[in-house]
Parts: C-alpha cells; structure tokens; sequence
C-alpha cells in the first residue's frame, strides 16, 4: 500500500504540532479498557501514532479522548494535535448496544423520553427524544448498563438498542465549556484530519527540552 506523508491529509491551515495536555478539553467520557489498551500500545512502541483533533477556536477535542487520557496517565505534559475548524467538520452520532434485560427496559424508559420497537430477532430498538436524552444515557449507564458496543448503523446491533438523535456542534461546545461530559461515544467527527499519521515519541511529550518549548501559548499555537 501507498505510504503518504502527514501533509498530504492535512486540512488548509490546519496546525499539526504539540500543545499543552492541560488546555485541551474533552467533551465526553472515556471508557476505561480502550484507556489501557491505549496505554499498553504507547508503552510497547514508545510512540503516539495519530495526533488528537481539536478544534482551532476552542481546543475542544473531537477526536482521541482514550489517548488523551492515557498521556495524561502516562505522565505526559504535550500532546500531539492536529487542529481543524469545527465548521467545516461533520459530526454524526452512534446506536449503542446493551444487553436485554427488564431492569434495562424500565431504567432508559424512567430515565428519557422514547419511542420502543421490538425488532423480529427479539431485539428491542429504543429511538430517545431530545439532546438533554444523552445526559439520560450517562445517568443510565452509571446505574450498571454497560455499553456493549457502538456502530454507525444500528442493524448490526442486538439486544438492547438505544439510538439517541443525532449531535449537534452547539452540543460538544457546550459539553466541552462547561465540563459536564456526554457519555462514551457519543460523536463521532467526519474530517480528512482523521487520516493524518504523525507519530510523537512518549519521551518528548513527558519531558519536553526548554528550547522546544516555543509552539504553546494558552493552548495555542505561537503567531
């Protein structure tokens, strides 16, 4: 296969460098065994492949909140970012498996306004009503519902379906401002960025040399 260096996929005027960790903000949670298998990759080969993508305005993260995370517990200070303009990015949402069961039933039909169909192979498809609807699925998953897996497309699912309406930018902003986090996987960002490949050694991100230290100025980049 065709090797392509990072710029080939950069978006225009993007900024692929390091920032600040501490002046990134996510805007949804993490799911814990992704965060160690992330960890166990970067401490094996001593490298963080793909950059984070964030927004150029905010430093809102879009995408790679299991490899922040894990920097952060690795000990890093930098991260390695790819920065987009969030107008131009495309942001879609994810159907969520869980298993069957009543108490499921009962706890996402107390917890959010739905709409529930029962599909011929014994599954069930919950259709929630309403952005507050994906603060109902972190209450809902706090309570013991783990989330078995997430796709595009809901057919591939069984069991307990629950497909929230789909995100909105307004939506991640504000998580991310305001700190009250969406659930796991809720977005899902559709940007070229995504294919940029620019791998940063741990070592460097731990410990930065000072006359490195020139592309960080309140999150951003140096203009």
């Amino acid at each position: 296969m065709r090797a392509f260096p990072w710029w080939a996929f950069a978006p225009p005027r993007a900024y692929i460098g390091l920032v600040n960790i501490e002046s990134i903000r996510p805007h949804e949670l993490f799911l814990e065994d992704r965060v160690r298998e992330i960890m166990e990759d970067i401490r094996k080969s001593g490298v963080v492949r793909r950059p984070l993508i964030v927004d150029a305005k905010a430093m809102t993260l879009l995408d790679g909140v299991h490899r922040l995370e894990a920097l952060r517990r690795l000990g890093a200070s930098l991260a390695p970012v790819v920065t987009v303009d969030y107008s131009q990015v495309e942001v879609e949402g994810w159907a969520r498996e869980y298993e069957l069961s009543l108490d499921a039933l009962s706890a996402i039909k107390r917890l959010a306004p739905v709409s529930v169909r029962e599909r011929a192979d014994g599954s069930v498809t919950v259709t929630l009503e309403g952005l507050e609807s994906y603060y109902d699925i972190r209450e809902f998953e706090a309570e013991g519902f783990r989330l078995r897996r997430a796709t595009a497309s809901p057919r591939s699912l069984r069991g307990l379906i629950v497909v929230p309406p789909r995100p909105t930018r307004e939506l991640v902003l504000n998580a991310a401002g305001s700190g009250n986090l969406l659930p796991p996987k809720s977005t899902r960002h559709k940007t070229v960025a995504k294919k940029v490949v620019a791998p940063a050694g741990l070592t460097l991100l731990r410990d930065p040399t000072p006359g490195f230290m020139t592309i960080l100025r309140a999150g951003r980049p140096e203009t």
